[in-house]
């Protein structure tokens, strides 16, 4: 078994401008971004500090000052719920894996840990700290409370509540009564039970009698007294019961219609609400039905109160972490370094560098279109488009960047104009007013000549760069499939434009922008299978075809200008096995099993040389001669990182990079690179505790940029391995 393990270190770092430093994987030069909130936050008991889960590890940010102060818990990463004590001393977490930790917070060593098996969803510890019960989830939610002793560092189960007894979600409700004795929580289809803690033994049962719908109650707390319980229904009415009785203290009311309800109580025993709304978050009195105040919403989820709720912290699509202060409610501290957890987004969507290799551009970061990082200074120098009022945030903008670099075109949603910018000068250098439909790709030309714009429901249009005007329209000649083409590119040479829709694919010859022919995709079958839309698709580098990957078999080479199928990259099992390259046994375990393996080719690449075209599948990287279509070589991957699908050659063609995407008992995905004459592996990075989902070699070969789902883009040094 290859070491996984990564250095970590950075507690309470004296140097906070270097955080891009702070618990690298080994290997790793600098991070940027900080991590997707998977696990929520917390704030400390004193309110004064909060502490964010993300995929990356977590993050202990002062208030005051905005800094952080420490990560920790980034050998795995992946973290899916936190809690800290109300006395302050200890911290847990849980992880996407099932292990739960409970961390000393002086030392941010952990203390005690125990396996679940099950995805770590919420976690609540006691108010005297000496119980920490734990939601989990697999096929239905689990609800376990543990003893939680320091001094023997030991972790022992109370009781657990069975899938049959809790509600089968991940937002079943638990709470611990203000002195520690019972225990509330989702228990059945709208019932919430009131325990015993050390016993598990049911004093009250507390049904949801308002509603006949199977809604549950997603969130409970106690009041101040623990005579009474406030819940709130998936359905958002909040609600108070009297424990002893098991009525309703208030009835249940509604605050606005959404699945977004937090609720606390004051000391004094006042119940706040804080209620999503469509462009803003009101917070209530709830017994007095009054509005507190309200603060601005563009979109995200309600986080945590605060343990006195007089603050709230709210996770947005754009500043990622709001916190509103009670004390000052005008002023929204932000920290705007994490993604939202949002399960669609993939992150980053592009990664280039400048022909100096000296600035990484990332595309789609927090719905901007590109942002510049220094490589030498770690620092973020510019972003595209600017920020402005006229270029505010959209969820839907589309942005592309030529492929040297120089030029970046926006299209900031509907109703927006395509405005293209010079990246040495930043400056924009055209603006292109389409109509009132959706922008949804973009390409320029190889020149830099031309900007093709493709749109949802019109056909798409060529636009002139340097005179900023529209001199084409690709309209087909039946105009039957005009409206169907998503994502639209130029050929390497520039000689057509490829459009990809959900149903056919189109060609224009861009001399005269004529419509060469439209194919239906259910032209491209064979064997049963079909060419789906996002199926890989790259051009040969003669700039004259172009390939896609089908399903379970061959991939096929047609030709740019008549459509014709002209080639096969053949992925059926290969019987010389003198083209095998690895290990011996992952040689013998991949072609043992060959018979019963998906064919699919899930990556394609092509050498900036020309002469290789590779693709990755399921345990095995193939590599093709370009000019005859044969196979020159199969790389067997060993256990682990058999989906290895992200791809990219290095500037002199003699290195392919892989990254993979997570398997089961994976911690830290392997990023390898391999020598392309040989087959050699020279050499693994243990890189993202998550998929890898791009990869980019700078321009002159000394590093390696590799993006990731856990929200963060790491900088390696390749040089020692494969020179520069």
């Amino acid at each position: 078994m290859e070491d996984t393990k990564s250095s970590t270190s950075a507690l309470e770092s004296p140097d906070y401008t270097d955080i891009t430093t702070w618990s690298l994987p080994a290997g790793a030069s600098a991070r940027l971004g900080r991590g997707r909130i998977r696990g929520g936050l917390t704030f400390s008991p004193d309110g004064d500090s909060i502490l964010v889960a993300t995929d990356i590890g977590c993050w202990w940010y002062d208030l005051d000052t905005l800094t952080p102060r420490a990560l920790w818990e980034t050998e795995r990463g992946m973290v899916s719920a936190i809690s800290v004590s109300h006395d302050g001393q200890w911290i847990a977490t849980g992880n996407m894996d099932g292990i739960l930790k409970v961390w000393d917070i002086q030392t941010l060593q952990y203390i005690a840990k125990i396996e679940t098996n099950r995805l770590v969803s919420r976690i609540r510890f006691s108010p005297s700290g000496k119980h920490i019960a734990v939601a989990t989830v697999s096929g239905g939610t689990q609800i376990t409370v543990y003893t939680f002793s320091p001094h023997l560092r030991t972790l022992v189960e109370n009781f657990t509540l069975t899938p049959a007894e809790a509600r089968l979600n991940d937002t079943t409700a638990m709470a611990f009564s203000p002195n520690g004795s019972l225990f509330a929580c989702t228990s059945g289809i709208n019932m919430t039970t009131v325990r015993q803690v050390e016993s598990g033994e049911i004093v009250a049962e507390l049904p949801d009698t308002y509603t006949e719908e199977p809604v549950g109650c997603a969130k409970v707390v106690f009041s101040p007294c623990g005579e009474f319980l406030a819940g709130c229904s998936k359905k958002d009415k909040v609600h108070v019961w009297d424990i002893q009785s098991g009525n309703f203290a208030m009835e249940p009311t509604t605050y606005y219609q959404s699945t977004r309800v937090l609720l606390t109580y004051l000391s004094d025993g006042t119940l706040r609400v804080a209620a999503r709304h469509p462009k803003e978050i009101v917070i209530w009195n709830a017994k007095l039905q009054k509005k507190v105040d309200s603060i601005a919403y563009s979109g995200g989820t309600l986080a945590c109160f605060s343990g006195d709720g007089r603050k709230l912290a709210t996770m947005s699509r754009y500043d990622d972490i709001q916190v509103w202060h009670e004390d000052s409610p005008s002023k929204v501290v932000s920290i705007s370094e994490h993604l939202h957890p949002d399960p669609v987004q993939r992150f980053p969507s592009t990664l280039v560098f400048s022909k100096d290799s000296q600035t990484l551009f990332c595309g789609y970061w927090k719905h901007i279109g590109f942002l510049a990082w220094d490589v030498s200074d770690r620092q973020i120098t510019r972003t595209f488009p600017p920020k402005s009022d006229k270029y505010a945030p959209h969820p839907d903008m589309t942005f592309t960047m030529s492929r040297d670099a120089e030029l970046i075109a926006t299209a900031n949603g509907k109703d927006s104009p395509i405005s293209v910018w010079n990246v040495t000068s930043n400056t924009q250098v055209a603006e292109f007013l389409e109509s009132s439909w959706q922008v949804c790709w973009l390409a320029f030309s190889p020149t830099l000549e031309y900007l093709v714009s493709s749109m949802k429901r019109n056909p798409a249009k060529v636009w002139n760069v340097a005179s900023n005007t529209q001199v084409s329209e690709l309209t087909e000649k039946n105009n039957l499939m005009a409206k169907r083409h998503k994502l639209i590119a130029f050929s390497p040479t520039g000689e057509y434009i490829l459009g990809i829709g959900k149903e056919s694919v189109g060609v224009w010859d861009t001399s005269n922008w004529e419509h060469l022919y439209e194919s239906n995709l259910k032209e491209f079958k064979r064997s049963g299978s079909v060419f789906k839309f996002g199926t890989p698709l790259r051009f040969h580098p003669n700039g004259k075809h172009f390939i896609t990957a089908g399903y379970e078999e061959d991939a096929y080479v047609w030709d740019l200008k008549s459509g014709e199928q002209v080639g096969t990259l053949p992925t059926e099992i290969c019987l010389d096995t003198s083209l095998y390259r690895g290990k011996r046994e992952n040689i013998q375990r991949v072609y043992d099993q060959q018979e019963t393996a998906f064919r699919r080719v899930r990556g394609l690449e092509t050498s900036p040389c020309g002469t290789w075209i590779a693709g990755a599948m399921f345990g095995e990287i193939r590599i093709w001669d370009a000019a005859t279509l044969q196979i020159q070589m199969v790389i067997m991957l060993p256990l682990g990182c058999q989906k290895s699908y992200i791809l990219a050659f290095s500037p002199c063609s003699k290195y392919l990079v892989t990254g993979a995407w997570w398997q089961q008992g994976q911690t830290k995905m392997s990023i390898r690179l391999w020598d392309i004459t040989t087959g050699e592996n020279i050499h693994i990075f243990w890189a993202h505790p998550t998929d890898v989902d791009w990869l980019a070699f700078s321009p002159d070969g000394k590093y390696l940029a590799s993006g990731s789902y856990d929200g963060t883009i790491l900088l390696w040094d390749v040089t020692p391995f494969i020179g520069a």
